[in-house]
């Protein structure tokens, strides 16, 4: 059996090294973003990303909500297999300057 992979739970089967992941309240849907491409993930947060969420919240990171889009997003290093909050803005820059690179510095 594989390795649990947080990219595939959340509905993100590309290839790209970085992925992103956020809650997008107009369609009430998991959202990614690679290097090359976005799409939606799957319906809500599972639960064991919910909790994260609401933890993440309470820590003063958004990462959206079925009323207000979040100013975080999870970034996603799939090669080492680490994750970190991240600014969104700041965290999509980096994918648009680079598909193969180290993990940002961006408040992770």
């Amino acid at each position: 059996m594989g390795a649990f992979r947080i990219e595939q739970e959340l509905g993100y089967f590309g290839h790209d090294r970085f992925v992103l992941f956020y809650y997008e309240p107009r369609m009430h849907e998991v959202m990614w973003r690679d290097s090359r491409s976005s799409g939606s993930g799957r319906n809500g947060w599972p639960p064991s990303f919910a909790t994260l969420a609401a933890k993440a919240q309470s820590h003063g990171i958004s990462l959206g909500s079925d009323t207000e889009s979040g100013d975080h997003v999870l970034l996603v290093d799939r090669v080492d297999q680490q994750a970190c909050f991240a600014y969104r803005e700041e965290a999509q820059e980096f994918l648009a300057r680079r598909a193969d690179a180290e993990m940002p510095n961006v408040g992770c």
